[in-house]
């Protein structure tokens, strides 16, 4: 026969006490009547009572989804962690949501108010941009019902014109083509001679003819649609200071009168009786606002 090794010496009289100890369990079980545990168990739970056993006396019971046994804390940890559950469970949450909706409500509403309110202000859509850069402009001189006009030009929706205008006076004329959608009753009507008696016109010639001025503020518009003037072969040009006057020429068959698609930006500085606001406020910056005059100076 085989000796026994010390493990194996205790394996097999560890079986037999599992054996016996198995043994003994099973006729306790059969001592014991079964109504009775059943009627027990029936009482517990009829009464409502809670169980007064703690301990390994617990360790089969069910503390939320495991064992009380492998509860962390055990049986009493887990009736705490309960008893903290419901007090949370039991405070009012909904209200302080509704509370901190209600305050972020009032800050953007008078965040809004405030924006509004800056608004009104009749200089905030109206700012300077770059006021503290001066810009020279150089000035034109025209005409207007046989009196002079001074003024200035920004803007072209041709670029053959901004290319020429920007070469004749030394100053760049930005090119904008959508200038051309403005409707034509929002344009003031401008003569502009081609040849003739040489001058400081935009194309070499005499000075450009207006039919209006801010002087009637109905009418006039700093922006201004465009007929070219051009003096006929075997004429005797002069200069023409009024759009009657030109209108003359043309019955005569003198001039020749051409209408342009052009728009151009040609706000006057000085006409008959009145000019641009001078600005007091001196040096300008980027805060001020663009009421109060906006030319700084003017040096015809």
């Amino acid at each position: 026969m085989k000796p026994l090794t010390t493990y194996e010496g205790q394996s097999l009289m560890n079986k037999t006490q599992y054996l016996g100890l198995f043994a003994i369990l099973l006729l306790f079980t059969m001592i014991i009547p079964t109504g009775y545990v059943i009627e027990e168990a029936t009482a517990l739970k009829s009464q409502g009572t809670s169980s007064s056993q703690y301990g390994s006396a617990t360790k089969f019971q069910v503390c939320g989804g495991v064992l009380c046994s492998e509860y962390l804390g055990g049986y009493e940890q887990f009736k705490k962690d309960q008893g903290q559950s419901s007090r949370v469970g039991s405070e009012p949450i909904a209200p302080q949501i509704a509370e901190e909706g209600q305050e972020k409500e009032a800050m953007e509403d008078k965040m809004m108010k405030e924006t509004m309110e800056e608004k009104m202000d009749p200089g905030y859509v109206l700012r300077l941009s770059r006021a503290n850069i001066p810009a020279t402009i150089p000035l034109h001189e025209g005409f207007y019902d046989g009196e002079k006009v001074y003024f200035i030009i920004t803007d072209s929706s041709d670029p053959t014109h901004a290319d020429i205008i920007t070469e004749n006076q030394g100053w760049q004329v930005e090119l904008a083509p959508l200038l051309t959608n403005v409707p034509e009753g929002a344009l003031s009507t401008t003569y502009m001679f081609t040849n003739g008696i040489e001058g400081n016109g935009v194309h070499g010639y005499q000075g450009e003819v207006f039919t209006s001025t801010p002087a009637q503020p109905d009418v006039y518009s700093a922006l201004t649609s465009h007929i070219h003037v051009t003096w006929n072969e075997c004429t005797t040009p002069s200069i023409l200071t009024s759009e009657s006057d030109i209108l003359a020429a043309e019955s005569d068959r003198v001039v020749t009168l051409q209408p342009l698609k052009v728009v151009l930006n040609m706000p006057q500085i000085i006409w008959p009786g009145g000019q641009m606001m001078i600005k007091e406020d001196k040096p300008l910056t980027d805060d001020m606002p663009y009421g109060g005059g906006q030319v700084i100076d003017i040096n015809i």
